[in-house]
């Protein structure tokens, strides 16, 4: 018999005390049901979409997605095309080295970078309170690997509530 997942999943991510939303975009993020959670600072709060994807309900997928900020956005291209790449490149590098198993990706590409897309899949027959909560902390690194390549590259002065800039 198949566990009640959605119920189970809430319930960790609930005793694990994270602020919980349900996901209302069903049909645009392609799941049959899902969370978005947020984890407090440091650094900065960290949203991550926790869903079931309509065609594979074998697995939960774990999901970041990182706009840059308006004013990286603005010192990144300055930079000429091949220093933007590889400085778009050293960062998925970090991410990869945060966690093996992620997916990443830039949109819409590495020399005009807008955003990165992050992706874990847990199947769930290795999915337990603990693995799922290492994994939301795995991602939530991921984005501070992302805003520390930024701070420490293109460091930006304006400040907002305590953080040097928030993505």
């Amino acid at each position: 018999m198949r566990k009640n997942w959605p119920d189970q999943v809430l319930k960790w991510l609930l005793e694990a005390g994270f602020k919980i939303e349900k996901l209302e975009e069903l049909a645009q993020a392609k799941a049959k049901w899902g969370y978005k959670v947020t984890l407090p600072p440091p650094p900065a709060p960290t949203t991550i979409v926790v869903f079931e994807p309509k065609q594979f309900t074998d697995r939960l997928v774990l999901f970041l997605g990182v706009n840059i900020a308006p004013e990286h956005l603005k010192e990144l291209m300055k930079l000429n095309e091949r220093s933007r790449i590889s400085f778009i490149s050293e960062i998925i590098l970090d991410v990869v080295r945060v966690c093996p198993l992620c997916k990443v990706s830039v949109q819409p590409n590495p020399a005009n970078p807008q955003s990165f897309a992050v992706s874990l899949l847990i199947f769930y027959e290795n999915l337990s309170k603990a693995k799922l909560i290492e994994e939301l902390i795995k991602l939530s690194n991921v984005y501070t690997a992302i805003l520390a390549n930024f701070w420490s590259k293109l460091p930006i002065a304006k400040t907002k509530e305590g953080v040097f800039m928030t993505m």
